[in-house]
């Protein structure tokens, strides 16, 4: 995996792949070389004491792939109004859309998968962020995603729950590229909409929730996930939801004295962890809590 951590090092500044990258706050978000090759774990956390709130999930009714792309194109139309009439995008810096790429296979996914991200990154331009206008699904075809830190973990997770397999148990994203098809079946959004810095502080991040949080609303109404994946995004969300330490969870050991935190609303698993390029707690850790919880929910 040493491999995978040199060429994504090497190729995450060239803007002519066209790939964001996902970063939050500097000290929650970055990948280490340590940690970016799969190992087994010295410390496995315990799971064995773990106090389960909650029954399996109901099914779901199917959802309209016509009506999720109709949705999709609506919603990009006004990230774009949103942005003009904020004043934030000019000729050099245009917004990035999300949402699904294969939206067929999303609509077919059992359970439907959303993750929730901070801000995207393009290029820099005389010291400020520049570019956007593509959607940020459309990377996912690059040659070079394979090596991205923030999309790996997420592909062994959606991986491992489709195929009721562990992080150790997968081969290496590198070996069998076709593993990052599953990135194209879930919805992928990010709470900025607008190309950012390669750090984002919580104010900024905070900032931004206020600009863009109907939208990000009205996608998580047009998705209607099954299961939500917070990367560190959860805190945004959670006056608006009306949940505080009171609001009954689970919290799942990761190893390092580090929890990842399982909610549910209105119907929704929802996963507080960290962001997927983290680099507080082993891969294998963060991987196997995601896969273990959602399997265990559905």
């Amino acid at each position: 995996m040493i491999f995978d951590v040199v060429l994504a090092l090497l190729v995450s500044t060239i803007r002519a792949m066209r790939r964001p990258l996902w970063r939050g706050t500097s000290d929650r978000i970055d990948s280490t070389l340590f940690r970016m090759y799969k190992q087994k774990t010295i410390n496995r956390p315990n799971w064995s004491h773990r106090t389960k709130l909650h029954k399996p999930m109901e099914k779901s009714e199917p959802l309209s792939p016509d009506k999720i792309r109709s949705g999709q194109e609506l919603i990009k139309s006004k990230i774009f109004e949103r942005a003009k009439k904020l004043e934030i995008s000019n000729d050099g810096l245009e917004p990035l859309p999300d949402g699904v790429s294969n939206i067929e296979g999303y609509c077919k996914s059992s359970p439907r998968i959303m993750w929730i991200l901070k801000q995207p990154y393009d290029d820099m331009k005389d010291g400020k962020p520049f570019g956007g206008g593509w959607e940020v699904y459309g990377a996912f075809e690059n040659s070079d995603a394979h090596t991205n830190m923030t999309w790996q973990p997420i592909v062994y997770s959606l991986v491992g729950i489709r195929d009721h397999k562990q992080y150790n148990d997968m081969p290496y994203i590198r070996d069998d590229k076709s593993m990052l098809e599953v990135l194209k079946d879930i919805a992928y959004i990010n709470v900025d909409k607008m190309p950012g810095y390669r750090t984002t502080s919580d104010a900024e991040l905070a900032e931004a929730y206020e600009q863009w949080k109907d939208i990000v609303e009205e996608q998580i109404r047009l998705y209607d996930p099954q299961v939500i994946c917070f990367a560190n995004t959860m805190w945004l969300f959670k006056k608006d939801w009306d949940i505080d330490e009171h609001k009954k969870h689970e919290s799942i050991p990761l190893g390092n004295d580090k929890n990842m935190f399982v909610y549910r609303k209105d119907g929704r698993l929802c996963l507080d962890t960290y962001h997927p390029a983290q680099r507080v707690v082993a891969r294998e850790s963060y991987v196997d809590a995601i896969i273990k919880v959602v399997n265990e929910s559905f």
